[in-house]
């Protein structure tokens, strides 16, 4: 798993920060499952999870947008050094011979780690700018958890 993220300790750009790098590895995450489908000659499962890897790297890109506008002038403290955990899945549930229902139900847990993530970061954080964007990630996590559960009842 991923480090503890207290909120009281971060400002607004920080939590952005943790969020873009959050938003990569869950992009990287789907990525990896797409490949694992191929690889089993599950050519529908790989096309969700690609689509998946494009929905976060559309928030990884919409947040890292954000953050520029906002913080333009303000250095990255916060370094990408290792697994946040937000949006990813605990390593030691992934392997080769990870099925299409694993897959989605680890899925299913990250999306709801990433819904907790921008949930507790919007108690915690006073830029109104930074609490909009952060609602809007945490319903569209909402909505992957109910993609993910569509595609759990298909099977």
């Amino acid at each position: 798993m991923g480090l503890p993220i207290d909120f009281t300790k971060l400002k607004a750009h920080d939590a952005l920060d943790i969020a873009v790098y959050a938003e990569q590895e869950a992009q990287e995450q789907y990525e990896h499952f797409a490949s694992l489908m191929d690889a089993d000659g599950k050519a529908d499962a790989a096309a969700f999870f690609r689509r998946m890897a494009k929905l976060e790297d559309r928030h990884r890109a919409q947040v890292a947008a954000r953050r520029a506008e906002l913080f333009r002038d303000v250095p990255v403290s916060i370094r990408n050094v290792t697994s946040w955990g937000v949006e990813v899945a605990d390593q030691s549930k992934l392997d080769a011979k990870l099925t299409l229902r694993d897959a989605l139900l680890v899925a299913l847990e990250a999306e709801v780690r990433a819904r907790d993530y921008y949930s507790e970061a919007m108690e915690h954080l006073t830029e109104p700018q930074v609490n909009e964007l952060f609602g809007e990630l945490r319903d569209s996590e909402i909505e992957h958890q109910r993609l993910l559960k569509a595609e759990l009842e298909k099977l």
